[in-house]
């Protein structure tokens, strides 16, 4: 089963039928999107099926391609509206994992702990420490083995650099809360944006106030640092690859469709409804 990354990886991408686009509004609510992945020669890999509530995501349902059911996650909040519990099933309904997020009195993520149903002795635990010089302890502790970074906040109080052993592996240039530029392990990408249509709301709706949570919730920068913008990515480059996104919108500028390409080949598709 795919990292649950994908799921707010997805959530820039929106889109749904003709029929219901002539319905849409300013408050409309997103209530599923389905995702197709396709391998490079074009034969469909997998399709995941992404349903909402409430502008929150609620249910991921993974299928392969030949549209069998091999799993789903279950997505759950606590009386603050946080996400809370993730819990991973089989296709026959039995729990594989499960992920319980713990915040402070702040709403700072403080803890994720998953525990494995084979092996619920052997949890994988993962905490921050809130450091006064404006930076974040990540402790995690996969069954016994310590790995510790340091993410530190820019003026702004958003994560933009990630250090491990004192080095930076990570640093990402924002303009307000867009990424424009992340240099990652040597690569640097490099983020364009439509001039029109946005995302029906941002992925912060998940964790609450407290911006940095969606860095600390994937323990990296690199796979969270375009999570707080609403604006719709265009393309991402490296000097090796261009990743392009295309959009329909409809009338409320929610993205209807999105095509995903990379070097110029169809990747993903996304098809999205709301009501």
């Amino acid at each position: 089963m795919k990292k649950i990354c994908l799921l707010f990886l997805s959530l820039s991408l929106f889109s749904c039928s003709s029929d219901s686009e002539s319905s849409n509004s300013s408050s409309s609510q997103l209530v599923k999107m389905e995702q197709k992945s396709y391998y490079d020669n074009g034969d469909l890999e997998e399709t995941i099926v992404h349903e909402y509530a409430n502008q929150k995501p609620t249910k991921m349902s993974f299928y392969d391609e030949n549209n069998n059911l091999s799993g789903y996650t279950d997505f759950q909040y606590n009386a603050n509206g946080v996400l809370n519990k993730i819990k991973d099933y089989s296709a026959p309904g039995n729990l594989i994992q499960e992920s319980t997020i713990s915040y402070d009195s702040q709403n700072r993520i403080s803890s994720i702990i998953k525990i494995y149903t084979a092996s619920p002795g052997n949890p994988e635990i993962l905490r921050f420490t809130y450091n006064p010089d404006n930076t974040i302890t990540s402790s995690y502790d996969p069954a016994g083995s310590d790995q510790t970074k340091i993410f530190e906040l820019n003026s702004n109080g958003i994560i933009d650099k990630e250090l491990v052993n004192g080095t930076v592996v990570t640093s990402v240039q924002y303009n307000n809360l867009k990424p424009l530029s992340k240099t990652s392990y040597s690569t640097t990408y490099t983020y364009s944006y439509n001039s029109t249509g946005s995302q029906p709301f941002p992925l912060q709706n998940v964790f609450g106030s407290y911006l940095p949570n969606s860095v600390l919730f994937n323990n990296s920068l690199d796979d969270g640092c375009d999570e707080l913008t609403t604006e719709l990515i265009s393309e991402i480059s490296t000097s090796g690859e261009t990743q392009e996104f295309t959009y329909t919108l409809n009338s409320s500028g929610f993205p209807l469709t999105k095509t995903k390409k990379r070097n110029g080949t169809i990747s993903d598709t996304y098809t999205y409804t709301y009501q």
